[in-house]
């Protein structure tokens, strides 16, 4: 009985230990704590998975579910695939350090190799989670088919396990795919979709950027009247929402690429002064960053909204503001038009809102 006990107890020591552990860390606890695992321990771990779930700890809840899973199906092989694991693991942060360091290719190939293995040991949420990185990658590789190819395995890996975060996340990827291959209905629905998710999961950061991102899309579709009557004004209305939420996280440069969006969608809208407003707290806080290319950008949009209202000195002050940072750093001001034309009313330059 005193034998019983003393196993009992080591089992919970470890499954609190493992409680305890950092995302990462628990394939190399269970390694160094091999004896014990078996049946019995499986039988706990499976019993605080159904803890979690109770509780609502999703991000918990994943990972350890995971990690029973992984365990439970590896048929007493745990060595080999606790190995093999960890091996996959430093493969995926090697990536992850790579791509941090805008190193492409090669963070592609080491997540090649962790993928191969996270296949291979059945680990299906880093499986997930690898392929959506994967996707990312070709995305700047300008590999859209490719990028493409990986988000719709990792959404359907992520569905398959009940992973709701990975599928939001493989959603909106995929929407800005779709978004970028003029395939916009798609991109509507991706964006949708995700942003339903994120709202469940009360994940702000993603709710915010999901409707960001359709204030761009329907900003570029108003941009084509005739397709999009509308699309200004739902251009407006979501760069609204996704101001609250970044305000309300307090994520500043999301907050500035929102502004600079309400300020070129009232622009568009003839609203002037409305875009003046947008643009001068966007200006405020770039000023903050110190991003004088955005600066430049900024000023010169404030510019040309005044040049519309017919104020032709405020206009002429802010683009000389704007020519003169653009000088110093060495980035060309793309646009050619008279100012102190009140009856010219020029169109914004095309570079994209974001500082």
């Amino acid at each position: 009985m005193m034998m019983k006990k003393k196993r009992q107890k080591q089992y919970v020591d470890l499954r609190d230990k493992l409680l305890r552990s950092d995302s990462g860390q628990e394939a190399d606890i269970l390694r160094k704590n091999l004896p014990l695992i078996d049946r019995n321990l499986l039988k706990i771990l499976w019993q605080q998975t159904e803890i979690f779930k109770k509780q609502g700890e999703c991000n918990n809840l994943y990972r350890w579910q995971n990690l029973t899973r992984i365990l439970d199906i590896s048929q007493g092989n745990y060595l080999t695939v606790l190995n093999r694991k960890i091996d996959a693991d430093q493969y995926f942060q090697k990536g992850y350090l790579q791509e941090q360091t805008h190193l492409f290719s090669e963070a592609l190939s080491s997540w090649q190799e962790a993928l191969k293995i996270y296949r291979e040991i059945a680990d299906f949420l880093a499986e997930a989670i690898t392929l959506n990185n994967m996707g990312f990658i070709h995305h700047c590789l300008g590999e859209s088919q490719q990028a493409m190819e990986c988000y719709q395995e990792s959404l359907a890996r992520s569905r398959e396990i009940e992973y709701p975060l990975g599928e939001a996340n493989s959603l909106v990827n995929l929407g800005i795919v779709y978004d970028l291959l003029n395939a916009h209905e798609p991109a509507i629905s991706c964006y949708q979709n995700s942003l339903a998710i994120y709202q469940r999961l009360k994940h702000r950061q993603g709710e915010g950027i999901c409707l960001h991102n359709l204030g761009l899309l329907y900003y570029s579709l108003g941009q084509y009247q005739d397709a999009m009557p509308g699309g200004f004004s739902e251009a407006i209305a979501y760069y609204q929402q996704s101001l609250l939420i970044k305000e309300e996280i307090v994520e500043h440069q999301g907050k500035s690429l929102c502004l600079g969006g309400l300020g070129n969608a009232s622009y568009a809208i003839g609203e002037y002064e409305n875009a003046i407003k947008f643009y001068q707290q966007q200006l405020e806080m770039i000023e903050f960053f110190g991003d004088h290319q955005a600066e430049a950008k900024t000023l010169l949009n404030i510019a040309l909204a005044y040049d519309a209202l017919g104020l032709s000195e405020n206009a002429i002050g802010y683009y000389q503001q704007s020519l003169q940072i653009s000088r110093e750093i060495g980035y060309p001001l793309e646009i050619k038009h008279e100012f102190n034309n009140p009856n010219r009313i020029p169109p914004l330059p095309t570079w994209d809102s974001q500082p």
